[in-house]
C-alpha cells in the first residue's frame, strides 16, 4: 500500500503539475470533460476477479458499471431516522450523471 500512496503523491505533485504547463487551457477542460464521460460508465466499486485482458476487462466493466449503481442507490436509500420513518423535509434523493448520490430538501412536506 505503501507502493501505491507513493505512486498517487508523485502523480499529483510532480506528473500532472508538469502535464498542465504542456497543455493549453482548452486542451486541459476537453481531457476534463472526457474524464468527466468516461467516470459515467465505469464501475463505481472495485472488481479484483474481473477479466485481466483489455477487451474482456472492458466489457466487464461496462456490464458491472450499471449493477454497481445500482447498489450505490439502494445502499444510499433510504436514511431513517430513530423511529422508522424517513426524515419528512427530504423529497427527493438520487443520482445524479456523475454516480454522486444527491439529495434535495424541500422543507416539511
Amino acid at each position: 500500500m505503501d507502493d501505491f500512496h507513493e505512486h498517487v503523491e508523485h502523480e499529483s505533485n510532480v506528473d500532472m503539475p508538469n502535464f498542465e504547463k504542456i497543455l493549453s487551457r482548452a486542451e486541459s477542460q476537453q481531457l476534463a470533460l472526457q474524464f468527466q464521460k468516461t467516470k459515467r460508465i465505469t464501475p463505481t466499486r472495485s472488481h479484483p476477479s474481473a477479466p485481466n485482458k483489455p477487451w474482456l476487462e472492458n466489457l466487464a466493466g461496462l456490464l458491472a458499471a450499471p449493477i454497481d449503481r445500482i447498489g450505490d442507490w439502494v445502499r444510499s436509500f433510504p436514511e431513517e431516522e430513530e423511529n422508522g420513518l424517513p426524515d419528512e423535509t427530504e423529497a427527493w434523493r438520487g443520482v445524479d450523471d456523475d454516480g454522486v448520490v444527491r439529495k434535495e430538501m424541500k422543507g416539511k412536506l
